[in-house]
């Protein structure tokens, strides 16, 4: 259970006055850790960063989820959101209007992938 994590992590890093976190994003995981007046050592991967726990290379990771089945696969548990993001498709004008049924049929074919 969360809690379960959350005392697991809390009583490590009160017996070792640090735990180790894992990610593709270090300076993200830095402020955010800064923010909160923790101890941590971030530990750069470049990959699964899920793993990492699974693994005994890291305590908690900092890491992108959209549906949490990855973190479910490795029975890791949503602690906090850190930041809350979008992903756009830009274009420029210029390309826009010249390239626009190409444009258009990529955006058409991506959004039917992620509905």
């Amino acid at each position: 259970t969360l809690k379960d994590c959350i005392e697991k992590v809390k009583s490590h890093y009160e017996h070792f006055g640090s735990i180790k976190v894992a990610t593709k994003y270090p300076n993200i995981a830095r402020k955010y850790f800064d923010r909160k007046g923790m101890q941590v050592e971030i530990i750069k991967l470049y990959g699964s960063v899920e793993l990492a726990p699974v693994l005994g290379i890291a305590d908690e990771i900092v890491d992108i989820t959209a549906t949490g089945s990855t973190l479910k696969e490795n029975n890791l548990v949503e602690m906090d959101d850190i930041m809350i993001s979008t992903t756009r498709l830009v274009s420029n004008n210029v390309s826009y209007r010249l390239k626009f049924e190409k444009i258009n049929e990529f955006f058409t074919r991506i959004g039917n992938v992620v509905k």
